[in-house]
């Protein structure tokens, strides 16, 4: 069901940033607001749920979280619009790697922060802390395209 959640949202995110778009909004406007806001809305869902003992309770607000987080999908459209046709690849590769090294570490770094504190509530406030990073990083891209 979480993962159902962050498909719709993948989709609704994408609209809703199509629509904002050719209503003649920003790029820099429509992608600050919706990665940021995303991010912040996932980060306040994920603090909620590290606090929250029963099951239903906490599995909506990894519904709703996961429904945010998944706007971020719309990152992969980054290269072609900022990269300009001729650092599309790179700049595509690039995100590639890094989003597979965090795969391999951040599984890891979860594993030992369990194993040394001996809970998970640690574990969310790294998934916490890892949203806000990407609510500030996300406001200080600049997002209108390029033409190299």
């Amino acid at each position: 069901m979480i993962f159902m959640c962050g498909f719709i949202g993948e989709l609704v995110g994408g609209w809703i940033g199509d629509k904002w778009r050719a209503s003649g909004a920003s790029p820099n406007l429509v992608m600050r607001s919706m990665f940021s806001g995303s991010a912040l809305v996932a980060a306040a869902c994920i603090l909620a749920a590290a606090f929250v003992a029963s099951t239903g309770p906490v599995i909506i607000l990894l519904c709703v979280a996961m429904f945010f987080i998944r706007w971020c999908g719309m990152y992969w459209c980054l290269p072609a619009i900022i990269g300009g046709p001729s650092r599309t690849g790179v700049l595509g590769g690039a995100m590639n790697f890094c989003g597979n090294m965090a795969g391999v570490l951040v599984p890891i770094v979860i594993g030992l922060i369990v194993q040394f504190t001996g809970e998970y509530f640690f574990a969310l406030i790294f998934f916490v802390v890892a949203a806000l990073l990407i609510a500030l990083f996300s406001s200080l891209i600049d997002y209108r395209e390029r033409q190299f």
